[in-house]
């Protein structure tokens, strides 16, 4: 079983958000695996690792919360684009990797906070520095016949390391 865009999003993002603030997420992912190699379904297993990991981390509950509600708010385009980037991001550890979405990001990061007067929004994974004026580095995609709102698309079937 695979996991959903959504949940894909929400592991991607928490990995993302531990690596940044210097944990070990290969702990966390060798704990998810020992449930995925059980038949545990990706989302259970990867849920039962973060709430171990929450136990002893209890600053990431809040964290986690609003990752996921800030998931629950983004359409599949971006879920699509933040799954790719963040998991850039937590397998090479290099900030760069999340500036194809970091207005997009920063924007809805920013608007989550103004809907639920929580500023723990505003800073939920690390954002690198802004490209240099001039650069396209960072910037969407053109539009194409079925790619929304002009983002990279993201096919999970072609990508075996997808969790």
């Amino acid at each position: 079983m695979r996991a959903s865009g959504r949940d894909r999003a929400v592991i991607n993002g928490f990995l993302a958000m531990a690596q940044d603030a210097g944990h070990d997420v290969n702990a966390i992912i060798s704990r998810a695996k020992v449930g995925l190699g059980i038949g545990t379904p990706p989302i259970k297993a990867y849920t039962r690792a973060f709430n171990e990991f929450t136990d002893a981390v209890p600053s990431f509950r809040g964290k986690l919360q609003r990752l996921t509600q800030m998931v629950d708010a983004a359409d599949a385009g971006k879920l699509a684009a933040y799954n790719v980037a963040l998991a850039n991001y937590v397998e090479s550890g290099d900030t760069s990797a999340l500036a194809p979405i970091q207005a997009t990001l920063k924007r809805d990061m920013d608007a989550m906070a103004d809907r639920h007067n929580d500023p723990g929004f505003a800073d939920l994974v690390a954002m690198p520095p802004a490209a240099p004026a001039g650069s396209t580095h960072g910037e969407a995609a053109p539009a194409r016949p079925g790619w929304s709102h002009g983002m990279p698309g993201y096919r999970p079937s072609e990508n075996p390391n997808a969790p």
